[in-house]
């Protein structure tokens, strides 16, 4: 079950990296921030998604929660930084 969601969850993983960028767009306007900032999150979100789906195929937390996890963690950091970069811009 863990490897169904792990699979979709990956998949949506794009649209969650994609919301992440521009975030991290909006916060920055340096080329020489966003790229390593950019490469930064990307190994972070590979490493928390493995973790969670280790920890998912384990029993630690439900398989549906584990797979799910890192774009639910992302997806919120990638809101919060949009809501803020459009409150900061109004």
């Amino acid at each position: 079950e863990t490897a169904w969601h792990s699979k979709m969850a990956y998949a949506t993983s794009l649209v969650v990296m994609a919301l992440l960028a521009l975030g991290v767009i909006s916060f920055f306007h340096s080329l020489y921030m966003i790229i390593p900032l950019g490469l930064v999150l990307t190994f972070f979100y590979y490493a928390v998604f493995v973790v969670f789906v280790s920890a998912g195929e384990n029993g630690v937390v439900p398989p549906a929660a584990g797979a799910w996890a890192a774009n639910l963690f992302f997806g919120l950091l990638a809101g919060g930084q949009l809501l803020y970069g459009r409150s900061r811009l109004g």
